[in-house]
């Protein structure tokens, strides 16, 4: 079950590898080709992804660039590197009701649009616990999947998923790529809203 050539040092070893290689290195168009090889159904089609809604309200773009306090505290507080909030698209926003917020905002897992913003008050409340907000009727993306490290020290066939956003900055800081759930883990949604996404990956830790 393994191929090799011996005329490079082509990284991993396996059938599905080569048909990724033999689609120019597009992980989705060779996902796409070993589905077609092994007559299964269509890749990433399946009658359960169909019925998900997919639809949702774009947020209103109510925020700006990284700077002054917000800044302050995800790179010295929580030592974010800089590159990796622009990697990870994290901008601040004076929110209506919580104040001074970072955002996160989250992708479209099959379009460049923006489906996502999750505020995250600066200051905590007087028990300590951090005040959020998310757009309305947003969708249930993973936050990072158009996030792109220089170097990663994981294989392109493999991902992190955290259980935040922060936790994935931290992992990436550290050149593990990595994408966190919108919500928390009670919240399931996002498994078949990213199913297409999710099956260029043949490791995914949780």
């Amino acid at each position: 079950g393994l191929w090799k050539d011996f005329g490079d040092n082509t990284k991993d070893g396996d059938l599905i590898s080569l048909f990724i290689r033999l689609e120019g290195d597009d992980r989705k168009a060779g996902m796409a080709r070993v589905y077609s090889f092994l007559g299964l159904a269509e890749f990433g089609q399946s009658k359960e992804v169909k019925k998900v809604k997919t639809t949702f309200k774009k947020p209103k773009a109510d925020w700006e660039e990284l700077d002054g306090p917000v800044f302050k505290y995800l790179t010295e507080e929580r030592k974010i590197p800089e590159e990796i909030l622009d990697a990870y698209e994290v901008k601040m926003a004076n929110h209506p009701t919580i104040g001074l917020s970072y955002v996160f905002l989250y992708r479209h897992p099959r379009s460049p649009d923006i489906c996502l913003a999750f505020y995250c008050a600066l200051e905590r409340d007087a028990e300590g616990k951090k005040s959020e907000r998310r757009s309305v009727d947003g969708l249930d993306a993973l936050f990072g999947i158009k996030a792109r490290l220089r170097e990663s020290k994981i294989e392109d066939s493999e991902i992190v998923i955290t259980g935040g956003q922060i936790d994935a900055m931290s992992y990436a800081a550290q050149g593990i790529r990595a994408v966190s759930v919108p919500s928390g883990e009670g919240n399931m949604k996002w498994i078949e809203i990213n199913w297409d996404w999710l099956q260029q990956f043949k490791t995914i830790y949780l």
